[in-house]
């Protein structure tokens, strides 16, 4: 056991372990500040987007999800372990202090960097969150009008276009001009009643049945 801490608070492994423990402690904290808020993915640390080619990075990788504090925390324990178990192999075979701790540095580094890619990529991917589109997303996109009629009252439509595709809305139009089955377009959002008023489309622009 004192072998293992020897190993630890000397180098190349103390070397992680330093960032290991700050990490530790960096992630703690947004734990306990945040509620376990880690999937923010904020890497513009300075406010000024000087860093955007890491979050280009993080993106291409799927661990922008992570955040920098845990992304950092997965980073260093990879290269601790990897670093501390190279160590204890070199020191078995007696091997010189400079080529352990160059060696030792190569694989942490190595090893870290694979780690946060497989498991932090997993782990972001599960973390990424897509915004909901907006209720005004639908206005422009085209409906297929589900009820037996339309009304200024009443009526529903399924959403044919747009991101908020194949979602039923309640929409709204002059009493008479839209029955089961028409396509019309979305024209505008009633906040007050919640509903989609509608309007007729040309048949070029009609989507094929």
């Amino acid at each position: 056991m004192q072998k293992i801490v020897d190993l630890m608070v000397s180098f190349p492994t103390v070397i992680f372990t330093v960032p290991l423990i700050f990490c530790f402690l960096w992630f703690l904290l947004g734990f306990v500040v945040s509620g376990f808020d880690v999937g923010e993915g904020d890497f513009d640390v300075d406010g000024d987007g000087d860093i955007d080619g890491l979050e280009h990075v993080a993106s291409a990788l799927h661990i922008g999800a992570l955040g920098l504090p845990l992304m950092l925390l997965m980073l260093s324990l990879g290269a601790w372990i990897a670093s501390l178990v190279f160590s204890a192999g070199m020191d078995s075979l007696g091997a010189s202090a400079a080529i352990t701790v160059v060696g030792g540095l190569v694989v942490g580094l190595v090893v870290g960097v694979l780690f946060v890619r497989t498991v932090g990529g997993s782990l972001g991917r599960a973390l990424a969150t897509e915004q909901a589109p907006e209720r005004a997303a639908a206005v422009g996109c085209t409906c297929k009008v589900r009820t037996l009629e339309v009304n200024e009252k009443f009526g529903d439509a399924e959403l044919l276009s747009g991101p908020m595709r194949t979602s039923l809305i309640k929409v709204r139009a002059p009493a008479g001009m839209f029955h089961r089955g028409d396509i019309a377009l979305v024209v505008e959002l009633d906040p007050a009643t919640d509903s989609y008023w509608i309007a007729e489309i040309d048949e070029e622009f009609q989507p094929h049945r």
